[in-house]
């Protein structure tokens, strides 16, 4: 029976109502219910139904760092700044999680080669040996890793592609030593991905960075550097603690590197000093911007969970091109040490005593000019 035929009879039902009917009746509304239900199937392009009250998905929307926009790949800029506004997340944004975002983003085949890794026998890592220079470099490359990480064993496993397990046994014991095919694979990955990065940003350490620094220089002769110096983090770490500095500091290398092009090479030089070298830019007036767009994004307020307040902190940004302010790495980057410097002391230099000698010099001969001037205009009218 149709949903018609079942709609008409629950009509005749229901004008002819009785006690013996009421069963009927309620069976028939149920039929009905269930007829109507099925009225509201539609069928898409590749004929899946879609029933009424699914969900159907809409146009994708990317998620960068916190902020959900419509094809909006800035950090920040119109239409991508992170509380209300249309096409972006309306709700308390937290800077810890761009810091996970990035750090899931950059392990990710690391941790992927890590499972299949740990489903291997112990015994395909490490081996009994007599070899003494096995043993010691095996040692060596782990307290190596551990020290880099801060004693953090499972984020040493994942760098070197190596289970706890077989970290554990090497340092258990003094006659076990890596399997030569490992020791080789743990010794690059050690010199590609831990005495490059800074532990706790991930981003490249000084010594990395000067070296990719000369190299860009050999490529090129438009390069730009930019010497970041952050504003007001000591009262952070006095205020908060170093948990919540360390969090600072993995955001403002985010916030960095999203504001700078993707072929630039960003590092933490150490402490709360940052640097950017860009390639490519022909004029200081295009690395001014860049350094200003760093500047203004430091400037906005940064949430943590732990912290019921937003903390407020600044950079200021020095300037160097190759060419002009030095032809190596250590020459620019001290450049624009020394230009942010003068920049910020220029900004924030408190006055003198004789800025307040001539300020008030100056003050003084502006009021007797005005009196001057009055007594002037009174005689006149006089």
């Amino acid at each position: 029976m149709d949903y018609q035929n079942k709609k008409a009879e629950l009509k005749i039902v229901q004008s002819n109502c009785s006690n013996k009917q009421v069963s009927k009746a309620k069976q028939l509304l149920e039929e009905v219910v269930q007829e109507s239900n099925k009225q509201k199937i539609a069928v898409d392009s590749n004929d899946k139904p879609t029933y009424a009250g699914d969900h159907v998905e809409g146009p994708k929307f990317e998620q960068n760092e916190g902020t959900v926009t419509h094809n909006h790949h800035h950090y920040y800029g119109a239409g991508s700044y992170p509380m209300g506004k249309s096409g972006t997340i309306n709700k308390r944004w937290q800077e810890e999680e761009p810091v996970k975002a990035e750090r899931r983003k950059n392990t990710a085949s690391v941790e992927q080669s890590q499972k299949t890794t740990e489903q291997k026998p112990l015994e395909f890592y490490v081996v009994e040996s007599q070899e003494d220079e096995a043993i010691a470099d095996s040692k060596d490359i782990i307290h190596s890793s551990l020290q880099h990480f801060a004693n953090d064993k499972e984020a040493v496993a994942i760098a070197l592609e190596i289970p706890e397990e077989a970290l554990n046994a090497i340092l258990g014991n003094d006659h076990i030593a890596f399997t030569a095919n490992i020791l080789k694979k743990s010794g690059r990955l050690y010199r590609n991905r831990i005495t490059t990065s800074d532990p706790l940003t991930g981003l490249l350490n000084r010594n990395a960075f000067i070296m990719k620094l000369d190299q860009m220089t050999v490529n090129t002769d438009l390069v730009t550097v930019l010497f970041i110096d952050l504003d007001k983090f000591k009262p952070v770490n006095d205020t908060y603690g170093h948990k919540i500095g360390d969090k600072l500091l993995q955001s403002v290398g985010n916030r960095i590197k999203e504001n700078v092009p993707v072929n630039s090479i960003v590092c933490r030089l150490g402490g709360d000093e940052f640097a950017v070298a860009i390639p490519g830019l022909k004029n200081n007036a295009a690395g001014g911007a860049f350094a200003k767009a760093v500047e203004s994004c430091l400037s906005l307020p940064f949430h943590f969970n732990e912290v019921d307040e937003p903390i407020m902190i600044g950079g200021s940004a020095g300037i160097s091109r190759y060419g002009q302010n030095g032809k190596t790495a250590e020459e620019l980057i001290d450049a624009a040490d020394k230009l942010m410097y003068i920049a910020k002391s220029s900004f924030d230099k408190p006055p003198t005593k004789a800025d307040y000698i001539y300020y008030y010099l100056l003050t003084v001969g502006v009021v007797f000019f005005y009196i001057i001037w009055a007594l002037a205009a009174f005689n006149y009218e006089v």
